[in-house]
């Protein structure tokens, strides 16, 4: 059965592939937008299904457990793991890539805050300055067309209704991503 993670660095580098592989969805998803949210998520669901089906049964890992609630919390994982992933790429087909990878990047700070409401987590003035350095590094590396301005081009691409929805997108899209 798989547990741990090895190794002292492990978690870090899972995350960092995590992220590099997040970004090239991203990349090449903003080059096939003919096609539409719901046909991304159910090809990309199907592909993940059969990734989980074939890595359980190389790990002789069980789909299902027998744990009292435990599948009760995989499927609310799930249903918010698909709404995450749904308002991530309903998000860039809304915003200028730009303005919606900064919105995508409030996922760890809706952690952090939904981590101290329900879990008690500490949350004090450290960490509320350590999410503004971050959210101000994130916004300086990304250059938000909404805050430093865009192209004629992408004024009339993207129009003022399909902002706003793309921004609650991509604040729901970190909510979710919170709780997941």
């Amino acid at each position: 059965m798989l547990t741990s993670c090895e190794g002292k660095f492990s978690g870090i580098i899972y995350a960092s592939l995590g992220f590099i592989v997040y970004a090239f969805t991203n990349f090449f998803y903003e080059r096939i937008r003919e096609i539409n949210v719901i046909q991304m998520l159910t090809f990309a669901g199907a592909v993940m299904v059969c990734c989980n089906v074939v890595t359980c049964d190389a790990l002789k890992e069980k789909i299902v457990t027998k744990k009292s609630g435990t599948n009760r919390f995989l499927i609310t994982r799930g249903i918010l793991g698909w709404f995450w992933s749904f308002t991530i790429y309903f998000t860039i087909t809304k915003l200028p890539l730009s303005d919606a990878s900064v919105l995508l990047m409030v996922t760890p700070a809706c952690a952090a805050i939904l981590g101290y409401i329900f879990l008690k987590e500490p949350f004090g003035w450290y960490e509320v300055f350590a999410l503004a350095l971050c959210m101000a590094g994130i916004i300086c590396i990304y250059r938000p067309a909404s805050i430093f301005g865009m192209s004629e081009e992408e004024n009339e691409k993207y129009h003022t209704s399909d902002r706003i929805i793309g921004v609650i997108s991509g604040i729901s899209q970190g909510i979710c991503g919170g709780f997941v």
